[in-house]
């Protein structure tokens, strides 16, 4: 989906001005160009944008990634179908299983698990909150005490929950202010919505989870049985997928949690 709010159509001097750009030669439909950012919260390097038009006084440009709106077709061909567990039944024999992450928005989570080779399925949704089947709405008022989370399928022969682990801690480094320098400035975040947990669903997830945060302990992170999880809305499911974001498998591109 290609989204109008994140086309713009603004004068030049002020991207001359503001952005560190030498000379109007620069501004050329078709190019892409890099933007200063003057926020701390998004993994740094700015914002990257398409020059879609130019006049003489003003430039248009576009934020949006350059798969947004996109669409393609193929053909599949269905070989078997296997059986997959639920959050509330998973057979220890089976080669799929789950595993539960709250890190903050959900956005960002999910579209990097997508990413993971051997995670065959995610959901973004509601967990260990105090209501049934609350909304969006519900949880950011933060009285269900929900937290926002990630509930993910994976084939246990192709990736472990050790793995998974590991790729959680790497989505809290880069989302979550850990210097001492950072942490002056930002004010504390205590509420439930976007509370870190890793929410085990046996005794061995429970174990790995304790034995990484031991030897990582910079992050607060809450490690406890996964309780009822509760889907999100559908607007909230791939969101950044829909967003025009790749979700293809190894894909090392920055997540944007703006769409």
């Amino acid at each position: 989906e290609r989204r109008k709010e994140l086309i713009v159509t603004v004068p030049k001097r002020k991207l001359l001005g503001s952005h560190g750009l030498d000379d109007e030669s620069s501004l050329k439909v078709g190019t892409t160009l890099q933007l200063n950012s003057n926020s701390s919260n998004g993994g740094g390097g700015g914002l990257q944008v398409l020059v879609t038009a130019v006049d003489e006084d003003t430039v248009t440009v576009d934020a949006n990634p350059p798969l947004a709106g996109a669409s393609y077709k193929c053909d599949a061909t269905i070989l078997a179908i296997d059986s997959v567990p639920s959050p509330t039944t998973t057979p220890p024999s089976s080669k799929y299983q789950v595993a539960t992450f709250a890190l903050g928005c959900f956005w960002g989570v999910e579209l990097a698990c997508t990413r993971l080779p051997g995670v065959v399925g995610t959901k973004a949704g509601y967990t260990q909150g105090l209501t049934v089947a609350p909304t969006y709405q519900q949880v950011s008022s933060g009285k269900t005490r929900h937290r926002e989370a990630v509930f993910v399928v994976y084939n246990s022969e192709e990736v472990s929950y050790s793995e998974l682990v590991d790729l959680a801690l790497e989505r809290l480094a880069i989302t979550t202010p850990t210097t001492m320098f950072s942490n002056l400035f930002e004010e504390e975040d205590d509420s439930y919505q976007y509370s870190h947990g890793f929410y085990y669903h046996s005794e061995s997830q429970r174990q790995i989870a304790l034995s990484k945060l031991d030897k990582n302990n910079r992050f607060r992170v809450e490690v406890r049985a996964a309780t009822t999880f509760y889907d999100a809305e559908e607007e909230h499911q791939q969101y950044l997928l829909k967003g025009g974001q790749s979700a293809r498998k190894g894909a090392k591109e920055s997540i944007r949690c703006f769409g």
